[in-house]
């Protein structure tokens, strides 16, 4: 677990808290274990975001310095990753998925051609697509939206909080 501290000149604080999860030789490279990790990851940050969970709804009564009582309403504002991170924390599977783009739904033939307008890639546009493939009464219908889609079959930790 990386767990180390940046102080900014305003106070600000940069902490990584999810585990690593190492590689061995027997499964690297394996979609099974690409989505352990995938799963590890969300798993253990909506560890987190539970301690949050109900403020995050109803907010938070604070008394702060001026002594004066303050509703909090406390969210996740950034989230500052590396692309493979990204990919995780968007549910995709990476640069050879048929969407690689952790931001907007570019299909990866079209990568290079960027188009000026793209749909973006949302939590809830990803949440429709997962209920659609849980659905499905085979895993190979599962499997195939799941695909199209450049999805990876993992219980995303966002929706704990609002956003």
């Amino acid at each position: 677990m990386i767990i180390g501290g940046c102080v900014s000149i305003r106070g600000g604080r940069v902490i990584g808290w999810l585990p690593i999860v190492k590689e061995s030789k027997e499964y690297s490279g394996k979609p099974q274990f690409a989505n352990f990790k995938n799963a590890v990851g969300h798993e253990s940050f909506k560890k987190l975001l539970q301690m949050i969970e109900k403020e995050s709804q109803t907010g938070c009564w604070v008394n702060c310095w001026d002594g004066i009582a303050c509703h909090f309403f406390p969210v996740v504002l950034i989230l500052s990753a590396d692309y493979e991170e990204q990919a995780v924390m968007a549910l995709i599977c990476g640069i050879k998925s048929n969407f690689p783009c952790p931001i907007c739904l570019i299909p990866r033939d079209q990568i290079l051609e960027f188009p000026a307008h793209c749909e973006l890639q949302t939590s809830k546009n990803v949440l429709k697509v997962l209920q659609e493939a849980h659905l499905q009464d085979t895993t190979e219908k599962k499997e195939q939206i799941l695909i199209q889609q450049g999805l990876c079959d993992i219980d995303s930790a966002f929706p704990v909080v609002k956003m």
